[in-house]
């Protein structure tokens, strides 16, 4: 067998089955096990075709986030996605096995491709499993999902997967590890994102949403490329339903929408100083939610004096004031009301005189807030304050010049809603097909 020529036909196949052309991909293997019977091609090589075609249909079934959808019938467990990317191991592993060590040219070729496919399936099998994570941790009743303990999970998967890059990757197999890695390095980026805006830390936080951004950029340009290439008749253009993106592949943006949704306004205050404020209203306007604008008209229709996000930075020891800061020693230990910056104000700058009052509030509804779900109601004489923590270190504030009722619904509907989306619960729970 040509091994110059084997290299092309394996390439073509990953080239699809990394753009989610899985028709084409079993057209490929079926060609290949064609060719096989005339031309009695090495019965590791036909082994291996066996096996890409059992990945590609776990690969559609993956890409399409089916797998999440509950399964009716007694095998269920039996059929999970993860169950078949287990087997799938057992049995590329013992492929793998079979070429060690090589014993000629073709084996000797293959089998690094082999192991690189050995890799893969484990890193998509842990995966599976922790998007279903995602999913059960979104719908749980516990308001925050643990995204530290997600991230050390994918760190764990990006290790196990690099194993071998510190040798040149095998070129036939380059474009299913840019997918994957692209995948991983999006997925973990984001969360990190995730963990450091609720930290209130601006340099680690943009740090991580633009390698995230670049890993989303050479999926993207990978996938744009490998689609353009698919060649259709005139004829077939008008038989043929358009290829939609796979859910998976549309969720990631959707995700990154929200992070960086939640970044703007978590650090918007900050950002403010860095631009002009027109210029940073039109750039929120672009984003999945607007929450500045949203936040200011929730502002003007309810008459409150201020609406505020508030960063408590308490028990911190790291936080040295808003914004990036070299790490200097010997620096000023901040107290009292700069344990308490803005985040977010409107209108205007922060009311620092009803500070004093609303740490008070802090302190003695502290278990009440605890919740991360209960608005606390407080009436001091002439102002009205509803509370409500959304982070373990992020609080909102809505002042009143007024005497409010506690049952306002107006504003319990704004701050529950504002709540859950800044939680980002939804976007986890939108992993499921057929979410809304």
């Amino acid at each position: 067998m040509d091994i110059t020529e084997l290299d092309e036909r394996i390439q073509t196949i990953f080239h699809n089955l990394s753009s989610f052309n899985y028709d084409k991909v079993k057209e490929l293997c079926d060609s290949e096990k064609d060719r096989s019977k005339t031309n009695q091609c090495h019965p590791s090589w036909n082994t291996y075709i066996n096996l890409l075609l059992q990945l590609n249909i776990a690969e559609k079934q993956y890409s399409s986030l089916s797998f999440l959808l509950p399964t009716k019938g007694f095998l269920r467990k039996e059929n999970s996605l993860k169950v078949i990317y287990e087997a799938l191991f057992i049995d590329v592993s013992k492929c793998l096995e079979s070429l060690s060590p090589p014993k000629s040219s073709l084996e000797e070729w293959l089998n690094p491709i082999v192991m690189r496919t050995v890799k893969f399936v484990s890193a998509r099998s842990s995966l599976v499993e922790l998007y279903g994570k995602l999913v059960i941790h979104s719908n749980e009743e516990e308001p925050l999902m643990p995204f530290e303990s997600y991230v050390l999970e994918l760190r764990s998967i990006l290790e196990k997967n690099d194993g071998n890059n510190n040798r040149k990757k095998k070129a036939s197999f380059v474009t299913l590890e840019t997918g994957l890695e692209c995948e991983l390095g999006a997925l973990l980026n984001l969360l990190e994102a995730l963990v450091y805006s609720s930290k209130w830390d601006l340099f680690n936080s943009l740090m991580k949403i633009d390698v995230a951004d670049d890993k989303l950029r050479i999926w993207s340009e990978a996938y744009k490329t490998n689609k353009e290439e698919r060649k259709i008749s005139f004829t077939s253009a008008f038989l043929l339903r358009p290829q939609q993106d796979p859910l998976l592949y549309q969720w990631f943006w959707k995700l990154k929408g929200a992070v960086l949704s939640k970044f703007s306004l978590y650090f918007h205050d900050i950002l403010i100083k860095q631009t002009s404020p027109v210029e940073l209203k039109n750039q929120c306007s672009k984003l999945t939610i607007d929450y500045t604008s949203r936040i200011s008209n929730f502002q003007k229709k309810t008459d409150a004096i201020s609406v505020n996000l508030i960063f408590e930075a308490t028990g911190l020891d790291s936080y040295k004031g808003p914004g990036y800061h070299l790490s200097i020693k010997n620096s000023r230990v901040l107290t009292g009301l700069e344990l308490y910056p803005s985040a977010f104000s409107t209108p205007g700058s922060p009311p620092l005189n009803h500070w004093p009052n609303i740490i008070m509030i802090l302190e003695d509804f502290s278990d009440n807030l605890a919740n991360f779900e209960e608005i606390v109601h407080f009436h001091d004489v002439q102002y009205t304050y509803f509370i409500s923590r959304i982070e373990e270190r992020m609080i909102l504030v809505a002042i009143y010049g007024v005497k409010k009722n506690d049952k306002n619904i107006i504003v319990s509907n704004f701050f529950t809603e504002l709540s859950a989306q800044l939680k980002c619960k939804k976007i986890f729970t939108s992993l499921k097909p057929g979410y809304k």
